[in-house]
């Protein structure tokens, strides 16, 4: 199954014509109206209301510096952020192809085919994470910091996600135990 990702000219074309509706709706390929490509910052922190006391008052000039070091790139995979990539699967997993069609290994960014060929994979918009190396929000070195695209982040992260679903599950039985008498 192929899949033809429209040209940026294309998606401008969307965009301008979007704009002269009076209810734009929302378009694939567009984020806030901007086409893909180009940087973007998201005013709402995908932070859990319970945990932001943990994260300090400038985070959001963290987080942009951490950006701007990253130069709005996955510093893993290099993916671009606010871009709409095809991720690979199958006999293609392992790899992601760009709005020009040139295909990029997800270990290190670097560049398998620059011409559009055959590519198995499904679409999805990059936004860029910020991920603490040591998983505590409270620390907030630079050294601990890493931008990260959702897919690099949260395979980062799997070992932790295990260990704390785990340590939840465990306290949830142990309040069942007290209550089974």
């Amino acid at each position: 199954m192929t899949r033809a990702i429209p040209s940026r000219t294309a998606i401008w074309r969307r965009t301008k014509a979007a704009s002269s509706n009076p209810k734009p709706r929302r378009q694939r390929g567009v984020f806030e109206g901007r086409p893909v490509g180009r940087p973007f910052s998201d005013s709402a922190m995908p932070i859990k209301p319970e945990n932001r006391a943990r994260y300090p008052s400038n985070w959001k000039e963290i987080r942009a510096q951490i950006l701007e070091r990253a130069a709005h790139c996955c510093e893993v995979c290099k993916v671009p952020n606010g871009v709409t990539v095809l991720r690979g699967m199958g006999k293609d997993k392992g790899a992601y192809q760009m709005p020009d069609g040139v295909t990029h290994s997800e270990v290190n960014g670097g560049l398998i085919c620059l011409r559009p060929f055959d590519f198995i994979g499904y679409s999805v918009k990059i936004v860029l994470t910020i991920a603490h190396l040591d998983h505590v929000p409270e620390h907030c070195d630079e050294g601990n910091l890493k931008a990260m695209c959702q897919k690099c982040h949260l395979q980062y992260d799997a070992g932790h996600h295990a260990e704390t679903a785990r340590e939840t599950r465990r306290a949830r039985k142990a309040i069942g135990d007290l209550f089974a008498a």
